[in-house]
């Protein structure tokens, strides 16, 4: 199974795509990543110069399920936000289902 993998930087307006990635990388990345430094830096400039908060995204490329996971808080007392992105089934006119991202 492969999975996509991307990075918001919150000192960058674009997403960092990191790329596709085997199921046994993802939590090795997600460890990786200076959550402690991110939000350090993010106290010392103006809420004008902040894009996002710092968050890890990853997409199953098989079914387009994934999740995002956001810290925020205190450098040395933070949570992760976790979401879980799934596609919607709708019902169409003619009452056949289609899926909306």
């Amino acid at each position: 199974m492969e999975f996509s993998v991307s990075f918001c930087d919150p000192f960058k307006k674009d997403i960092v795509e990191m790329g596709d990635i085997a199921k046994d990388k993802v939590f090795e990345i997600f460890e990786d990543i200076k959550w402690n430094s991110y939000l350090s830096k993010m106290k010392d400039v103006r809420d004008e110069d902040i894009y996002f908060s710092p968050s890890f995204e990853i997409e199953n490329k098989e079914n387009k399920n994934g999740l995002s996971i956001s810290a925020v808080g205190e450098p040395d007392n933070f949570e992760f936000y976790i979401f879980y992105k799934r596609p919607k089934m709708i019902k169409s006119f003619f009452g056949l289902l289609k899926k909306i991202f």
